[in-house]
C-alpha cells in the first residue's frame, strides 16, 4: 500500500463538514488538529465547508481552504432556513447531486469531471484523506446538511480514500433506527477517534470492530495562545485595569443564553427564566466584586449571528443588572481564539458555559466554573479528567448564594487547582495528540482498508 507521507507534496485534507469562524470554541478545534499536523512534522492543505464564505474565508487560518458548498450545490444557506421543509429540500437537493456524482464516477472514472467540474468534486477525487465528526457532530444527521456523513462516507469508499472520525462526541442513541445509522456510517470508516470516556462507551456498544476504535481528547487543549505583547495590547485597548504587574484579582465571564434559559425550565416561560437567571449572576456578581475586590471581564467565545448565539447579548443582559458596574467591562470587539486563550490565561478565574472556553481555561491552569445542565453531556464527558465537583455547576441549582459560594470555594482552592492542572493539562495535550498520530498512521496504509 502506497505511503502518502513518503514524499515533499502537502498532504491533501477534507475536513468534510462545516466549522463556523464565529464560533471561537469551534474554531479552537480546528487550531487544534492543524496544530497537530505541525507537531507531527505533516504538511497539509485542508479543506473545508463554509456556509458563511464572507465571513469565514478572512477568518480561517491560511492553510485552511473554504469551499463555499452554497454555490457548489446551488442551495439555500440551511443555518438561515426556517422550517423543517425548506431544510429537507435542501437534504434532498445535496444527497441526490453526490449520488449522480457517485453514478457518474462509477460508469465514467475520472472522466466524470469532463461533465461536472465542479471544484467541489475535483477536490473529492484529489484528496487525501476525509475526516468526519470533529466535535459533537453526528454523524448520522451531521450538521446543517442532513444526513452528510451517510453520503460522505459512502463516496469515500467508492473513491477509496481513507475515512477517520476525528475526536467525536457522541449521546445515547435514542432509537434503534440510528442505532443502525450509526453502525453503518462506522462500517464505512478506518479510523474512529473519540474525544471522551462516555462517547466511547456509547461507540463501543456500536462499532462492530472495536480494532479500530480509539479513546483520545478534544483537539482544541492543543490551540495556541497569542504571545504576551499582543495580550498587553488588547488589556489596553480594552482598558482593563490590570496588567502583567498589577495584583488584581480578574474574573473572566462568558455566558450562554442557551444555558440561562435551562435554569428554571418549566418554572418560568423562555424569557422569565433567561432574566430570572441572569438576575442570579448579576447578585453573585456583585458579590463576589465586594468580597475580593475583583474587577469582571465579559468576554465574548461565540458570535454568531443566528440562533441567539452572541454571547455579547448575554454579557449585556448582565451587566444592566450589576449593581458595581464600576467594576466591570463588557468586551464586544471579536478576537480570536489565540486573543481570547491569551487573555483568560491573565485571568485568575473563569465562569463560563462554553465547554470549549472552559477547556482553553483548563490548559492555561487556569480554574473554571462551568454552568451546565445534565442532559448537555459533552461537559461532563470533556471534563471528566478533572474535579467535576469542583469545576461544573449545574444551572438548574442557580441563586446567587449558591453561585457565590462556588466561586468563593474556587477562589480557597485556586493555588492546588492550577497545580493539578499544569500536570493534567500536559496528559491532555498528549491524548490530543494521539488523534494526530492515528490520522498519520493511516496515511501510511498501517490500518487494512477493507
Amino acid at each position: 500500500m502506497p505511503d502518502k507521507l513518503s514524499n515533499q507534496r502537502s498532504l491533501k485534507i477534507f475536513i468534510a463538514e462545516y466549522v463556523p469562524t464565529l464560533n471561537k470554541g469551534e474554531l479552537a478545534i480546528l487550531l487544534g488538529i492543524l496544530q497537530t499536523f505541525k507537531i507531527l512534522g505533516v504538511k497539509t492543505e485542508v479543506y473545508i465547508f463554509s456556509f458563511f464564505p464572507s465571513i469565514d474565508e478572512k477568518r480561517y487560518p491560511y492553510e485552511v481552504i473554504p469551499i463555499n458548498i452554497l454555490k457548489e450545490l446551488k442551495v439555500p444557506n440551511p443555518l438561515l432556513a426556517k422550517g423543517r421543509l425548506i431544510r429537507f429540500k435542501i437534504f434532498l437537493l445535496s444527497a441526490m447531486q453526490h449520488m449522480l456524482f457517485m453514478v457518474g464516477y462509477a460508469l465514467l472514472g475520472r472522466r466524470v469531471l469532463k461533465i461536472w467540474n465542479k471544484s467541489l468534486w475535483q477536490i473529492y477525487l484529489d484528496t487525501d484523506i476525509l475526516i468526519l465528526g470533529h466535535d459533537q457532530v453526528d454523524i448520522v444527521f451531521g450538521f446543517g446538511l442532513m444526513f452528510l456523513p451517510i453520503y460522505i462516507s459512502v463516496l469515500g469508499r467508492m473513491l477509496k480514500k481513507p475515512i477517520m472520525i476525528y475526536a467525536n462526541g457522541i449521546n445515547t442513541p435514542s432509537n434503534v433506527f440510528k442505532k443502525i445509522l450509526i453502525a453503518f456510517v462506522t462500517s464505512l470508516v478506518h479510523v474512529i477517534t473519540v474525544r471522551d470516556p462516555e462517547s466511547y462507551a456509547v461507540y463501543r456498544g456500536l462499532v462492530g470492530n472495536e480494532g479500530k476504535l480509539f479513546l483520545t481528547y478534544d483537539p482544541a487543549v492543543l490551540a495556541p495562545l497569542a504571545n504576551d505583547w499582543k495580550i498587553d495590547e488588547i488589556i489596553s485597548v480594552e482598558g482593563l485595569p490590570y496588567s502583567k504587574q498589577h495584583n488584581s484579582f480578574i474574573i473572566g465571564v462568558d455566558l450562554s443564553f442557551e444555558v440561562l434559559t435551562k435554569a428554571y425550565e418549566g418554572k418560568f416561560l423562555l424569557k422569565e427564566s433567561f432574566w430570572k437567571a441572569v438576575e442570579e449572576v448579576a447578585k453573585a456578581l456583585d458579590k463576589f466584586v465586594e468580597e475580593f475586590n475583583a474587577y469582571v471581564v465579559f468576554i465574548p467565545h461565540c458570535i454568531e449571528p443566528y440562533d441567539l448565539r452572541d454571547d455579547r447579548l448575554v454579557a449585556k443582559a448582565i451587566y444592566s443588572l450589576m449593581s458595581r458596574k464600576d467594576r466591570a467591562k463588557v468586551i464586544t470587539r471579536e478576537y480570536s481564539t489565540e486573543e481570547l486563550k491569551g487573555l483568560i490565561s491573565r485571568f485568575n478565574l473563569l465562569v463560563t458555559s462554553r465547554v470549549h472556553a472552559a477547556i482553553g481555561a483548563l490548559s492555561v491552569h487556569v480554574p473554571v466554573c462551568v454552568l451546565v445542565y445534565p442532559s448537555d453531556r459533552r461537559a461532563y464527558g470533556l471534563l471528566s479528567p478533572v474535579n467535576q465537583e469542583k469545576v461544573i455547576f449545574d444551572v438548574r441549582e442557580l441563586s446567587s448564594e449558591k453561585l457565590y459560594s462556588h466561586l468563593k470555594e474556587l477562589v480557597r482552592e485556586s493555588d492546588k487547582i492550577r497545580d493539578d492542572l499544569k500536570i493534567l493539562s500536559s496528559d491532555l495535550r498528549r491524548k490530543a495528540l494521539v488523534n494526530g498520530i492515528f490520522l498519520k498512521m493511516l496515511l501510511r496504509g498501517d490500518y487494512e482498508r477493507k
